[in-house]
């Protein structure tokens, strides 16, 4: 079985904050934050899926950035492929039937044990640059 392909993206606000929304009750590792994102549809690649998925769940327009790479993990459930981009918020998100909590934090602030298990390893790659 092939991966999932997921794009997402470590959004920062002018501040230098970045945006980590709440896995919903119900789902899959329900409770834990993860930068956000969505699957990448036939015939789009991932820059346009993350634009998509930002604006249809946040209704969050964004600027796309550099690529930090994709980072494969395997859950139990299957195994995904994290498309991972460093973008810019244009406006400030509003919550949705798919994303109703999230939370502007400084990077540094961000306690790996709470995010899901796939965005850590961005996460840290995220966090060596931006302190270099």
């Amino acid at each position: 079985m092939s991966a999932l392909q997921v794009a997402c993206g470590i959004i920062e606000d002018e501040s230098g904050l970045v945006l980590l929304a709440q896995r919903p009750p119900g789902k899959p590792l329900a409770g834990f934050w993860e930068f956000p994102g969505g699957k990448i549809e036939p015939g789009e690649d991932a820059p346009e899926a993350l634009a998509r998925e930002l604006r249809e769940e946040l209704s969050l327009e964004v600027s796309i950035g550099r690529f930090l790479g994709i980072f494969n993990f395997a859950y139990e459930s299957g195994a995904v492929d994290l498309h991972v981009y460093v973008v810019r918020a244009n406006n400030l998100p509003k919550r949705s039937e798919h994303v109703s909590v999230f939370k502007w934090i400084n990077p540094s602030k961000i306690n790996p044990r709470d995010l899901a298990a796939a965005d850590v390893l961005p996460y840290q790659q995220y966090l060596e640059q931006i302190q270099t």
